[in-house]
């Protein structure tokens, strides 16, 4: 490979790296989320309630209830509730600069399903009272809420 080549693909590659760290950046500072890994990279939305990690492992909100996206969604009010609800977590989660995810000492650490429960703040909001406060959630009972 000539010099000139080699030089092309490293001038390509600091682009592409300062790319990279420029989605990263909210005000001036890196998003951070648990262990330090960049909020926009660690989080995927499953639904008003529920996050994925990078890594895979999936967080539940606790202490909330969100209507059910379809097929479990049982009427379209409780569809148009819960796609409103994932996108707004969505928005809560992309808007961070900081993500933090905190196991409650009087619960179990995960659920029937396997994740994580756990409640979540965005800039030390807690994002289960966002959703509550603006209909999208209820305060979890111990049973599914009627979205109908």
């Amino acid at each position: 490979m000539s010099i000139a080549k080699l030089g092309s693909f490293v001038v390509v590659g600091l682009i592409a790296a300062a790319a990279l760290l420029e989605v990263f950046h909210v005000n001036g500072s890196a998003p951070t989320a648990v262990d330090g890994v960049p909020a926009r990279a660690s989080f995927q939305v499953i639904d008003g309630d529920t996050l994925r990690t990078a890594e895979g492992e999936r967080i539940r909100l606790i202490g909330i209830d969100a209507p059910e996206l379809p097929p479990r969604a049982r009427c379209a009010r409780e569809t148009e509730l819960a796609l409103a609800a994932k996108d707004r977590l969505t928005d809560l989660v992309e808007g961070a600069t900081h993500i933090a995810t905190t196991p409650r000492p009087d619960e179990p650490d995960r659920d029937r399903y396997d994740r994580l429960l756990r409640d979540v703040s965005v800039d030390g909001v807690d994002v289960g009272e966002i959703l509550v406060s603006e209909g999208l959630a209820k305060v979890w009972r111990g049973r599914k809420s009627a979205w109908c």
